[in-house]
């Protein structure tokens, strides 16, 4: 079989098993990059880049949604995914009213949505392996020098880009004077971080809903405000992914962001009828604002019980 004929077979596969693939090769790739990193591996970033972007210009509320739903014990790559897609979906619906941001451009933002967590990893022992809680002082630190050791790691393997390492360096909210690239990524940062906590026991604390804390810093001015109320556009009032309780006892999954301006018109499937009752298969798709009863917060989609059903099928009609 030669090259384009694996290209060919490989298009062929559902999206589900061509994330997951992106996903597997991310996660080796991460592995690698805490070892000697050369250009081998920066060319293998790029190709995962865009591998990702193809898949989410193909559907990206079930990239989004499949990402959301990943489990906790993959966050380390999960959630640089997550946040590269959703950088993905950002400058597409930036680029429409506003000056495009070129296709050389993208690419370089979304491999620093996807490198920006190398500085992290490399204190794998310190940070991702831990029983003991951090002092403040020890927090500052990591918060402030991962940033620059990811750039440096992502310059070892050939990823010299201004903007890749400019977006790298200043993501983050220890950056003084952020850039307007810098800024467009850490909106989709800071919203990962509030929607993926690391840790299970975290998601207690925003389980109510994600897209209202990230609503409220919005309100609160502590978020770019054109980058903001786009990423609200495009999450609506809960993370595609998500499963909403509701009065009558029903759960419904979100599987599309808003249709329009009214960020209440994202669209939900039913997963669990009024008695309680998981369905054998994902049930009807509602607007968020024409489901049957007032929604009460978000489901620990963890504790969900998927063994009727593969979360991915939540996106087939």
């Amino acid at each position: 079989m030669n090259d384009r004929q694996r290209e060919i077979a490989y298009n062929s596969l559902p999206l589900h098993q061509r994330l997951i693939d992106v996903c597997a090769s991310f996660q080796l790739l991460q592995q690698e990059f805490l070892g000697t990193v050369g250009e081998e591996q920066g060319a293998r970033l790029e190709h995962v880049a865009t591998l990702l972007i193809w898949l989410c210009e193909e559907r990206i509320e079930q990239v989004l949604g499949e990402l959301f739903l990943s489990e906790h014990a993959d966050y380390n790559f999960t959630k640089p995914l997550y946040v590269a897609a959703s950088l993905t979906e950002l400058i597409r619906r930036y680029s429409i009213d506003e000056t495009p941001i070129d296709d050389d451009k993208r690419l370089q933002m979304v491999m620093a949505a996807l490198g920006y967590n190398l500085g992290l990893l490399a204190y794998d022992s310190q940070v991702y392996g831990i029983s003991d809680e951090f002092s403040d002082e020890e927090r500052r630190r990591l918060r402030q020098h991962y940033p620059q050791q990811s750039a440096d790691m992502l310059e070892a393997a050939g990823l010299v880009d201004p903007v890749l390492q400019d977006v790298v360096r200043n993501h983050n909210l220890a950056a003084e004077n952020p850039s307007a690239d810098a800024m467009m990524m850490r909106i989709p940062f800071i919203f990962a971080g509030i929607a993926m906590p690391q840790r299970i026991g975290d998601s207690r604390r925003n389980m109510d809903n994600p897209s209202r804390e990230f609503a409220k810093m919005y309100a609160n001015g502590e978020l770019d405000p054109v980058y903001g109320a786009l990423f609200l556009k495009i999450h609506g009032v809960a993370p595609i992914g998500s499963i909403v309780n509701y009065e009558s006892h029903e759960q419904a999954i979100v599987v599309h962001g808003p249709e329009d301006e009214d960020i209440r018109s994202s669209t939900v499937r039913m997963l669990v009828d009024g008695d309680g009752s998981q369905l054998e298969r994902p049930g009807e798709f509602y607007p968020f604002n024409e489901t049957p009863t007032r929604h009460r917060g978000l489901v620990d989609h963890h504790h969900f019980n998927w063994a009727k059903f593969s979360p991915h099928v939540m996106w087939e009609n």
